[in-house]
């Protein structure tokens, strides 16, 4: 009987928590979903930002510049795994932003305003 217990509760641990992903795993270059423009996120001060350090030819360049933050002051909450509290910069708006590291290579990003909000999926490239 105890030991029915203890492998319930080492069951549940594992599927409750997932200690193995750091803050910094979000780190490096990732391209973005639109697959013509490449963003670096870095952290700074505990915030987690991103600025365009690759562009396609074909790139729109009236929402990305060289050089530009898109993603400003992520913060990361350990309850959630997610970046929150930040903004994304695009198409002339400054939109709310969360960040999830859905896979080792692999970015959920969710852009909102007021009750409106669009997913989308960035794949890591370096």
């Amino acid at each position: 009987m105890k030991t029915s217990f203890i492998v319930i509760q080492l069951l549940l641990t594992s599927f409750v928590s997932n200690d193995n992903n750091s803050p910094n795993d979000i780190l490096g270059n990732w391209l973005m979903a639109n697959n013509n423009v490449i963003v670096e996120i870095y952290k700074a001060d505990n915030q987690y930002f991103g600025k365009v350090i690759w562009m396609d030819k074909d790139a729109n360049k009236r929402n990305f510049s060289l050089g530009g933050i898109i993603i400003d002051k992520m913060q990361y909450n350990p309850s959630t795994q997610k970046y929150e509290s930040g903004y994304f910069y695009g198409r002339g708006h400054k939109l709310s932003c969360e960040l999830k590291l859905v896979e080792k290579d692999r970015i959920e990003v969710k852009v909102s305003k007021g009750l409106l909000h669009q997913i989308r999926y960035c794949t890591r490239v370096s």
